[in-house]
Order: C-alpha cells, then sequence, then structure tokens
C-alpha cells in the first residue's frame, strides 16, 4: 500500500514547494504543452525519459491540477507494467471529468494531486480557485486511498 500523504509530505519538504513545475523540472521529468481536444494530459516514459504533456487549451489553474495529477502518476506508477497496460489503452481518450475514475491508479494520482496542491484547508498553492473545485479537491484529499 502507498501513504500518499506522506510521500507527498516528504517530497514538498525535499524540494521545498509545492508547486508541481518546480518539482518535475528539479526531477527532470519533462512537462510539454500541446493542444488537445478533449485530452487534459499524460504520462509517458520513452526509453526512460519520462514526459508530462499538458493540454495547452486548459485554463491555468485546471493545467496546474493535470500537471499534479499526472507527475502522481510519474513518481507512484512509472515502474509498474501493470498501469502502463493500462494507460496505453485511455492514453488519449480520457473523458471531460477531471477526477471521476474507478480505477485505483487513477485514484491514487488524484489523491496525490490533492495532497500536493492544498496547502491547507485553505490554500490552493496560493492562487484564487472557484469553490467548486477546491471542495473536490479537499474531499479528494481526505479520501482514504488504497
Amino acid at each position: 500500500m502507498i501513504n500518499i500523504s506522506l510521500r507527498v509530505k516528504n517530497l514538498i519538504n525535499r524540494h521545498e514547494t509545492r508547486d508541481p513545475k518546480r518539482i518535475a523540472k528539479d526531477l527532470n521529468i519533462h512537462v510539454r504543452y500541446l493542444p488537445y481536444e478533449t485530452t487534459k494530459g499524460y504520462f509517458i516514459k520513452i526509453k526512460g525519459n519520462k514526459f508530462i504533456i499538458i493540454n495547452s487549451n486548459l485554463d491555468e489553474v485546471t493545467q496546474t491540477i493535470v500537471l499534479a495529477h499526472e507527475l502522481g502518476h510519474a513518481l507512484l506508477h512509472s515502474n509498474q507494467r501493470n498501469f502502463l497496460k493500462y494507460e496505453k489503452g485511455i492514453l488519449l481518450t480520457q473523458d471531460d471529468d477531471l477526477f471521476n475514475s474507478n480505477c485505483m491508479y487513477e485514484n491514487q494520482a488524484n489523491k496525490f494531486a490533492a495532497e500536493l496542491l492544498l496547502h491547507s484547508d485553505l490554500e490552493f498553492i496560493g492562487e484564487a480557485i472557484d469553490k467548486t473545485t477546491y471542495e473536490m479537491l479537499l474531499r479528494i484529499k481526505q479520501t482514504k486511498i488504497y
């Protein structure tokens, strides 16, 4: 079982930031922004190099959430063969619901993103977000994921 809260806490302490962009850069995970119609983002590993692709058509807050989610995949799942096989099937067909999933890997990445982005129960890494998004992240952060 992965203790996502502890993993994120250690990550924040080690990198002295909650900013997923800075953490990815520190970890040599390449982040690219490309326009997509429906895909929000994805993580892919090619010849040992890690890439996170984010939909450049998304607003800045959503891009940050997607980046944090994909960073979760990069750090929690990149060495798991089952994850990579599963992701191949949905890589470019993710639906419009950002956090709606019954997949263990997706739920873990959602929890990772919520833990990373919510500084406390009051803040989203220094940016203003709408109440619905905040409540969704808070609910995910408070959920036990196994």
